[in-house]
């Protein structure tokens, strides 16, 4: 499972365009970083971007291993 991959590879109309959209590892990141700030835990703006990648990483090497 490559990271760089889209993560919903479906341009407009349905069909499949592995170029539209997110990468697995930004929608990945995007996901962490929602969870950590609807805590309401702050670490300043640059701490928690860095902390969402680190988790998006680490989850795709995870997903990684089951294949």
């Amino acid at each position: 499972m490559n990271g760089n991959e889209p993560a919903f590879p479906m341009d407009a109309e349905g069909y499949a365009d592995p170029a539209f959209g997110l990468t697995k590892r930004g929608w990945m990141a995007a996901m962490c970083l929602q969870g950590m700030l609807a805590r309401e835990h702050s670490s300043g703006q640059e701490a928690n971007v860095e902390w969402a990648v680190n988790y998006a990483d680490a989850l795709l090497e995870e997903l990684k291993g089951g294949e």
